[in-house]
């Protein structure tokens, strides 16, 4: 999943050596068009709602009118001609069932994306320079940008809300709030360089023992019961996943912003010499406190300013399949060590709610997050150590889960490896690979070898998905490779992945 810091990717993980490349270093332009509003003769340019192009004096160059400004229309034009254009080969039936319908449209210098939000009503769109591409090594894989316009809308949805609501209500709004998020997001960006971690845009969970899981589910049904104000929730540790009851369409670009952005400033927060939590001697088992409503991180400044720290505000998708409503939520975010705990919440937010909150909360998190640490360091013990000869990407479409060996989980100590990294015409096999025989079917396998002696070993299983790059010359056969990869799939994946 492509990263929203400077440092970091998809879900809560953290880079290995340089596996990422700013799109601002790969991108010509990226912009949302509303075409209705452009429909007129004359008013073609009432249907931009945010243009961004990261290399303005190059594409001033290339979208110049005989006036001497600037074509936005034509680009923004041209994407329209070619959604209508291409919609009399398509046919509405065969996208009634597409959530976001795409367009692809590859020239000898670009890769456009165009992806239609809201009922086909937008169009949100960006061009990716191949040359640019090239220079940063950076695979292109049309399907993995569509995946990474999707998240940046969600990511906007998650905030403001729809497209469609804004423009009804101010136009002028909608613009400014667009100009706003999207000038921020595109500047931080960053994409892998293994397009598939950006393409499944998944979610880490932390497997656990059943009894930390169920006391971790009795803290949730507690916090529940004492606090019914509070409608959803999301428990992690150590920015890993544990359990949620947001809506699924909602929980990957949550877990993002919550692990890339709120955690990760909390983090590097925790990491200073100065850090600390300013409570009393008499709660030493008390280690909460709140990361929104204020700058402030202590639980005290929080309740102190309760009228001045707003909370922030998050659009959820509704619980009914039959409607597209969003339902703004306020968001509460409490850690305590490595423990956090999200809480959506429909109604305002009182100083004693947050009182009564802080009170129950800091102790008894603190003493899970105790609990889950003794844990998870007595699994990490029994996880079998030493160097692996291969990568891997597996992922459930079903749960969101995703692993990979390309990233590495915040606050885990990066291993080192003898194996190098995966060269780009690997990645191109990697990606052809994955759209030309594992897409779209429930089960099937494959497995390739390339002329550098890397095997590449793909495997569906009722939809879950396990990629293996091997760089061994000790495998010179079929049969061995699939011994190979069977044992590896029992020693690393017994769990996750049963064949």
């Amino acid at each position: 999943m492509a990263s929203l810091t400077p440092s970091s990717s998809t879900s809560n993980f953290t880079t290995v050596k340089s596996t990422q490349c700013r799109i601002a270093d790969v991108m010509d332009f990226f912009f949302v068009a509303h075409p209705e509003s452009g429909r007129k003769e004359g008013d073609e340019g009432e249907r931009i709602m945010f243009f961004q192009s990261q290399k303005p004096e190059t594409f001033e160059k290339q979208v110049i009118d005989s006036f001497g400004t600037i074509c936005l229309t034509q680009v923004t034009g041209f994407a329209e001609a070619v959604v209508n254009f291409t919609n009399n080969f398509i046919g509405d039936n065969n996208e009634r069932d597409l959530e976001y319908p795409h367009r692809y449209v590859n020239t000898i210098k670009q890769l456009h994306v165009y992806v239609l939000v809201e009922s086909s009503r937008f169009i949100v769109g960006t061009a990716l320079n191949k040359t640019l591409c090239t220079n940063e090594e950076y695979t292109l894989h049309a399907p993995t940008i569509r995946s990474i316009i999707i998240t940046a809308y969600k990511m906007f949805r998650l905030f403001f809300g729809s497209f469609t609501k804004l423009l009804i209500t101010d136009r002028a709004r909608l613009k400014d709030r667009l100009q706003y998020f999207f000038s921020r997001y595109l500047s931080l960006l960053r994409l892998n360089q293994m397009p598939l971690v950006d393409l499944f845009c998944g979610v880490d969970f932390l497997p656990l023992d059943s009894v930390c899981f169920l006391r971790v589910e009795n803290l949730l049904g507690r916090l529940r019961e004492s606090f019914p104000q509070i409608s959803k929730a999301m428990f992690l540790y150590q920015g890993r996943l544990l359990s949620y009851s947001v809506p699924k369409e909602d929980l990957a670009v949550l877990f993002q912003y919550l692990t890339q952005n709120l955690l990760s400033m909390s983090m590097k927060a925790e990491l200073q010499p100065t850090y600390h939590i300013g409570r009393s001697d008499s709660a030493p088992h008390h280690h909460g406190r709140f990361l929104t409503g204020t700058t402030d991180i202590t639980a005290g400044a929080v309740l102190a300013n309760v009228k001045d720290a707003k909370l922030p505000v998050v659009y959820l998708s509704s619980e009914s399949a039959s409607s597209n409503k969003l339902i703004p939520y306020e968001l509460i975010v409490y850690r305590a060590l490595n423990a956090t705990l999200c809480m959506f919440v429909r109604k305002d937010v009182s100083s004693d709610f947050l009182r009564e909150l802080d009170s129950m909360l800091g102790p008894e998190l603190s003493s899970l997050a105790s609990t889950i640490a003794d844990a998870y360091g007595t699994q990490c013990k029994s996880t079998p150590k030493g160097d692996t000869d291969f990568h891997f990407i597996y992922f459930n479409p079903s749960s969101l889960s995703l692993k990979t060996s390309f990233l590495e989980p915040v606050g885990e100590i990066s291993k080192t490896s003898s194996l190098p990294p995966i060269p780009p015409n690997i990645c191109m096999m990697v990606c052809e690979t994955m759209d030309q025989y594992l897409n779209g079917n429930n089960c099937g396998e494959i497995s390739i070898r390339s002329e550098s002696d890397w095997w590449i070993v793909g495997k569906k299983i009722n939809g879950r998905i396990l990629l293996l790059m091997l760089h061994n010359t000790s495998l010179t056969c079929l049969a061995d490779v699939q011994q190979h990869v069977n044992n590896i799939i029992k020693q690393h994946f017994n769990y996750i992945f049963v064949i």
